[in-house]
């Protein structure tokens, strides 16, 4: 298969870069897992096009009540995010939603994740991520000694302690699912990692995906989490870490191209979800 290195098109929108035809080898070559040279414990993990609705403002805190109606004191607590730090190969920043839309699609076809990520008015398209700087610098020198471009975006969320003030059992479950949510994405990288370097089937990879699933699932009911404002962002985080580990457990893929491609996306997904939760603890803190 041949590519063709990217020509600069006349008229070309100014707030526009993208690697062009680069993105497409760098799809095929994590697919192919010829980029894959890092080793399964530095695993690269995933960063949603819809990043959840603040809730803190729109919904003060309420004490919760029981089946019978009767209201449950708050105690003074705290809740702990840890701390997630990742390392994107962009292939382009937009200010047109239009042309980053066709690069990520282009992108997904080859295996790639083509996450879009929104930003002050921009458009990122993302290719993969690494906990190590360098793995993924060493992803990116690779594509731009091959003649295309590429840079690395950080991810960052820092370890914090939140004060909250909720019922005991809310407190417990909060402090029971952030951590299981964190370690999920981290879980989801290794999978995603592993059917790419040693070329499993989408049989493989989708088993791996479904007990994941089933661990994060597990968590059970989480309607008590409705009447504080913190617990609601937890939970309604929660509710789309397991919808997307869900629809990914139980599609019906094309091929394995189709897999990577969709099992990448989740991850950038997740990765976006809990930055997002990050982000409404601490306005509530």
């Amino acid at each position: 298969m041949k590519y063709r290195r990217r020509r600069r098109a006349a008229g070309r929108r100014g707030k526009d870069s993208a690697s062009g035809a680069g993105a497409l080898l760098l799809a095929v070559l994590l697919f192919a897992g010829v980029v894959y040279f890092v080793s399964a414990s530095s695993a690269g993990d995933w960063l949603t096009e819809n990043v959840m609705a603040p809730l803190f403002a729109a919904k003060p805190t309420a004490p919760a009540a029981t089946d019978s109606g009767d209201t449950v004191e708050s105690v003074d607590g705290s809740v702990a995010v840890d701390a997630l730090e990742y390392y994107a190969v962009q292939l382009g920043v937009f200010a047109s939603k239009e042309n980053a839309e066709q690069l990520a699609a282009a992108m997904k076809e080859q295996g790639a994740g083509g996450y879009m990520l929104t930003e002050d008015g921009r458009y990122r398209v993302l290719a993969c991520a690494f906990e190590a700087r360098t793995d993924a610098d060493s992803v990116k020198e690779k594509l731009i000694s091959g003649g295309y471009d590429c840079t690395l975006y950080e991810i960052a969320v820092s370890a914090d302690v939140f004060a909250v003030s909720a019922p005991q059992e809310q407190l417990t479950k909060m402090a029971e699912l952030l951590p299981l949510m964190r370690g999920s994405i981290t879980a989801l990288g290794d999978i995603s990692l592993k059917f790419d370097v040693e070329s499993q089937s989408v049989e493989e990879g989708v088993a791996a995906v479904r007990a994941l699933y089933e661990d994060v699932s597990a968590a059970g009911n989480i309607a008590s989490l409705r009447a504080v404002a913190q617990a609601q962002a937890v939970g309604g985080c929660y509710d789309v870490f397991v919808t997307a580990l869900k629809v990914l457990a139980e599609q019906n893929f094309e091929d394995a191209v189709d897999f990577s491609s969709n099992i990448k996306y989740t991850q950038l997904q997740l990765i976006h979800q809990y930055m997002a939760l990050a982000g409404e603890l601490a306005s509530g803190a």
